[in-house]
C-alpha cells in the first residue's frame, strides 16, 4: 500500500469517529506522527588525519545527504593507506541508512564472481544481477584483481557500461591514478571510470598532508 492510499484509509477511519475533522488537520497530524527520523550521520566524530581529509569527508557527507546527485559516480584514488576503504565503508553505511540499496565488493572478489559465472555458462548469475541492479555498486581496490583472459576486463566493462546506461551509481576506490588506469585497462573501461561527464574523481593524500 503506497503512502497516499494509506493516508486516505486512515483519514476515513478517523473521520468516521469525528465528523468535524478536516482533511488538512488530519494530514498535519498524520505527517507529524509518521515523520521518519533523520538517518544517523556516520561522518560525525570521525578521526580526521589531515586538513585535506577533513575537506574530503565534508564533501562526501554532503554527497550522501544529497544522493543521488547529478553525477553520483565517484572514484576515490590515492596511495595505499590513505583511508579510502575506511571512508567508502562510511559512505556505504550512510547511504544504507537512507534505504539506498548498496552492493559492496572488492575488485578481487568481483573477478571471482565473474569466473564462477563464466564457468557455470551464465547460470550462476545471482551476484552478477546484484552488481547490475543495486542503487550503488562499490568496487573497492580496483587494480588489485587478477587479470583473467576473456573474463576480467570484459565483465568489468559490461558492469560499468550497463550501470551508466541505466543511470545507476558506482563508487570505486583504487591505488591507481587516472593515467595508470588507462595503462592497466583498455580505453573503454578507463574512460567510463574517469570521464568528467561520468564521475567525480577525488585524490586522497597521505595522512601527513598539510594542504
Amino acid at each position: 500500500m503506497n503512502e497516499e492510499i494509506k493516508m486516505d484509509t486512515e483519514f476515513f477511519k478517523a473521520f468516521a469517529k469525528d465528523k468535524t475533522l478536516s482533511r488538512a488537520e488530519f494530514n498535519k497530524r498524520y505527517l507529524e506522527t509518521h515523520k521518519k527520523p533523520p538517518a544517523p550521520d556516520r561522518f560525525v566524530n570521525l578521526k580526521v588525519p589531515s586538513p585535506k581529509h577533513k575537506s574530503i569527508y565534508n564533501w562526501l557527507a554532503e554527497y550522501c545527504e544529497k544522493f543521488p546527485t547529478k553525477i553520483p559516480n565517484l572514484v576515490l584514488w590515492g596511495a595505499t593507506g590513505t583511508g579510502k576503504t575506511f571512508i567508502v565503508n562510511t559512505v556505504k553505511q550512510s547511504l544504507t541508512d537512507k534505504k539506498v540499496r548498496v552492493e559492496y565488493a572488492t575488485a578481487f572478489n568481483m573477478v571471482n564472481v565473474f569466473q564462477k559465472y563464466v564457468n557455470s555458462f551464465g547460470r550462476d548469475d545471482e551476484q552478477i544481477n546484484d552488481f547490475l541492479d543495486c542503487d550503488v555498486l562499490i568496487i573497492d581496490d580496483l587494480g588489485t584483481e587478477p587479470t583473467i583472459k576473456n573474463v576480467t576486463q570484459e565483465h568489468i566493462y559490461n558492469i560499468l557500461n550497463e550501470r551508466l546506461v541505466n543511470k545507476r551509481a558506482f563508487i570505486i576506490t583504487t591505488n591507481l591514478n587516472p593515467d595508470a588506469l588507462y595503462e592497466r585497462y583498455d580505453e573503454r573501461i578507463a574512460r567510463r571510470i574517469t570521464a568528467k561527464e561520468n564521475s567525480t574523481l577525488i585524490e586522497f593524500p597521505k595522512f601527513d598532508s598539510k594542504i
